[in-house]
């Protein structure tokens, strides 16, 4: 697998992409909040459950994969 990320050099593809991501987050945030006040949970535990299931692990997994694989050097990916 691979892919052409210098494909976000466009501001449109930029924009979008970062829309798209936007949206996902909230409407994932915002469903599990959802969730959890209709499941009886408090507003904070409504509050941890939905920060809890919005991770994005496994897409920065892939996207630092993908970077090294372009021979970006890997201190970029160190803490």
């Amino acid at each position: 697998m691979s892919a052409d990320l210098t494909v976000l050099k466009d501001p449109l593809i930029l924009l979008l992409t970062a829309g798209l991501i936007l949206i996902a987050s909230l409407g994932k945030f915002a469903g599990a909040f959802i969730g959890g006040e209709l499941g009886g949970l408090s507003h904070r535990e409504s509050l941890a459950l939905a920060c809890g299931m919005n991770a994005r692990g496994s897409t920065e997994v892939i996207v630092a994969t993908i970077g090294l694989s372009m021979g970006l050097s890997v201190r970029l990916f160190l803490p």
